[in-house]
C-alpha cells in the first residue's frame, strides 16, 4: 500500500517536472518570436 502510494506521487511528481519544462519552453519560444518582431 505504501509502495504503491509512493509510486503514484513519484508518477505525479515527473508529470509536474515535465509540465513545466514544457511551459518553459513554450514561453521561451513566445519570448523569441516577440524579440524577433
Amino acid at each position: 500500500m505504501y509502495a504503491s502510494c509512493l509510486a503514484k506521487k513519484s508518477l505525479f511528481t515527473q508529470e509536474i517536472q515535465q509540465i513545466a519544462a514544457f511551459n518553459s519552453i513554450l514561453a521561451w519560444e513566445s519570448q523569441l518570436n516577440f524579440n524577433s518582431q
